[in-house]
């Protein structure tokens, strides 16, 4: 056997994914636009080498061995073995200098897409995102799929995702959750909503920031935040994840749910078992577990009315003159609100399964040849009126409000709203292991990260995302919890 070698092999493979992470990091937070040319091919140079590692003899070598001894390999050797076998498969059907290059683009996109955003001129970023889209269909070509084009990118993200799955999903989210949005949309909430509405001072923000994270359990001696265009986390190693936010002293609530979103993910990877370090089973294991983990913190907990019957307190005593007439009912009414909204970070609860869904649609349509590059402005324009009722005033809130595509991470948005329904399954399941709400309104939240963390975090990517599933709540994923969970909180709020 090779075991050895396979595992120092993943152990170099983890050390250049670090030295890549922490240019793209700091591209992300600070590196200068003149230095973008410079870092993009350092970054390709990287890429290089770690392709060199995944798909060389030396690991081909050491995945027949594996593969011809499987039976008699520990648990966490097998999973790692075949993770990087499917990696190694997918990769191998590409040729090095086009994901090299890829990789290359990929640098230069990011920075293109944050000036085109700023400028609010989608015609800055079409060309790359072009280039981008050419490469994806290219790449899935290559690899092969069944039954539909986006498949294999669907997968990248959640291990086992396809547009089938995804159909019907969508389709009993629409029929449980359009209704409901129709209702409340047609109602006042009778509540002093004036807070909205009011500054608050970016300095005292970045403190509660802090003081939030810290008290819902983010280590900052094993982390670090810092500011972005658009919110991420990103886990160098279990003891170094890092996660930005961003503020806007008239919207204070995208900063307060950005802080709770962005430290679920940091949790996550913080709370993975260290055994599982250098393996490549030392992150999370699916971008929907991830998510739901994120929408866990940011929702389920931070927009509950238990959680801020500790915490509302301590939110007035940094913003007396903004919250001074603002009751505890006022600030739980007004973080919850629903609304059709054009940014889809900023949306609330209930709509924000729209904005996935238009996402999805649109990705879809691209892999399917169906949309141009020069046409997707019209098409998301058309979408937005479509599911939202709203125009769509320029681009900057249109289809430049994403980073996503400039990293071509086509197939990851329905993994927001497929993480959100994981998040009630788990959340369900956390009720009836022990009194969620009571814990919260004392202000501990040990049980919720011990559950999390023993029945989901610790595991990284040694299980399957639908096997984390099913051993912590007993069941396969059900749409039902999502929309029983919606259901009974904005009924609750609107008075249906």
């Amino acid at each position: 056997m090779m075991v050895n070698e396979f595992k120092a092999l993943r152990e170099k493979i983890a050390a250049f994914s670090l030295a890549g992470n922490m240019l793209s990091w700091d591209m992300s937070t600070g590196g200068s636009k003149k230095g973008m040319d410079y870092r993009s091919k350092m970054i390709g140079q990287f890429t290089k080498l770690h392709l060199e590692l995944l798909t060389g003899a030396e690991m081909k070598n050491c995945l027949v061995n594996l593969e011809q001894s499987y039976d008699t390999l520990d648990e966490v050797v097998k999973r790692m073995y075949v993770l990087t076998k499917k990696a190694y498969d997918q990769q191998i059907k590409i040729p090095n200098d086009e994901a090299v290059a890829y990789a290359e683009l990929q640098a230069r996109a990011q920075m293109i897409w944050e000036e085109a955003k700023e400028k609010k001129d989608y015609a800055l970023f079409k060309d790359v995102l072009a280039e981008i889209l050419a490469y994806l269909k290219k790449f899935v070509g290559y690899r092969g799929y069944e039954a539909h084009p986006y498949n294999p990118l669907l997968d990248d993200y959640e291990e086992g995702m396809t547009v089938e799955i995804l159909e019907r999903y969508f389709e009993e989210l629409k029929k449980g959750i359009v209704p409901l949005v129709k209702a409340v949309t047609e109602k006042e909430l009778p509540y002093n909503l004036a807070f909205l509405e009011r500054s608050f001072p970016i300095e005292k923000q970045k403190e509660f920031c802090l003081l939030l994270v810290k008290d819902l359990g983010f280590d900052l001696e094993a982390g670090h935040i810092d500011e972005s265009v658009h919110p991420f986390t990103s886990a160098m190693h279990i003891k170094d994840v890092r996660f930005t936010i961003r503020y806007f002293e008239n919207m204070f609530t995208s900063a307060l749910f950005s802080a709770a979103h962005e430290g679920g993910h940091g949790l996550y990877e913080q709370h993975i078992d260290e055994q599982y370090e250098f393996t490549g089973l030392d992150t999370g294991v699916s971008s929907g577990i991830h998510e739901s983990q994120s929408r866990m913190y940011e929702n389920m907990i931070c927009r509950s009315k238990p959680f801020w019957e500790y915490y509302y307190p301590k939110l007035k005593a940094f913003f007396p003159d903004q919250l001074f007439d603002t009751t505890l009912d006022d600030f739980y009414a007004g973080i919850n609100k629903v609304e059709n909204s054009l940014i889809r970070v900023e949306a609330d609860e209930l709509t924000y399964s729209l904005h996935v869904i238009i996402r999805y649609e649109i990705e879809k349509a691209i892999m399917e040849n169906q949309v141009t590059v020069d046409e997707l402005p019209s098409l998301w324009n058309k979408k937005m009126k479509e599911y939202m009722n709203l125009d769509v005033p320029d681009d900057e809130q249109g289809i430049l409000q994403d980073v996503h595509w400039s990293f071509g991470l086509f197939g990851y948005f329905p993994t927001y709203s497929i993480g959100s329904a994981y998040a009630a399954q788990f959340y369900q399941a956390m009720l009836e292991a022990f009194d969620v709400p009571d814990d919260l309104r004392k202000g501990n939240y040990n049980n919720v990260n011990d559950w999390l963390k023993n029945h989901i975090h610790k595991f990284g990517s040694f299980k399957r995302p639908e096997k984390v599933l099913l051993d912590a709540t007993g069941k396969r994923f059900d749409s039902k919890y999502y929309v029983e969970y919606l259901t009974s909180k904005y009924k609750s709020l609107y008075n249906l």
